[in-house]
């Protein structure tokens, strides 16, 4: 488009907008809104808060690890599983398994103090703002 044809649509978009005029709300609009707002009970907005998993099935989800943990660790039992490879995997003893465990790579990790400082600082923000929260939520 050159610029001739620019300031003609120009031209026309102000002309249909100077005629087209502001929309304005009835008189009485704002005093309806507020009125509707007062007849609204505070009591019946409640805040829908409730998680996607509840406390219940939390439980049922911890009840179950653990005792798959307290089985597979704790469990003395033979496993009659036809699957060839489960049976030819070496028995597992988790106790000779940590007295044997190799810290020579532990013993020459070196951290520096910052680094130290920084998780420590990070975890007592952490905690502070769990707290404002947890007070923030109560009030």
């Amino acid at each position: 488009m050159d610029a001739e044809q620019n300031k003609q649509l120009d031209k026309f978009i102000k002309k249909a907008v100077s005629e087209a005029g502001l929309e304005e709300p009835s008189s009485g609009f704002t005093e309806s809104i507020m009125q509707d707002i007062a007849q609204t009970e505070i009591s019946t907005i409640k805040p829908s808060n409730k998680p996607l998993i509840n406390k219940y099935i939390w439980l049922v989800i911890g009840i179950v690890v653990i005792a798959a943990c307290s089985v597979s660790l704790l469990g003395d039992w033979e496993t009659n599983i036809p699957v060839p490879f489960i049976n030819n995997l070496p028995e597992l003893d988790l106790i000779s398994s940590l007295n044997n465990l190799d810290t020579s790579l532990i013993d020459n990790i070196n951290i520096h103090n910052n680094v130290v400082y920084a998780v420590l600082m990070l975890s007592v923000f952490f905690y502070i703002q769990m707290l404002l929260l947890e007070r923030k939520v109560q009030l």
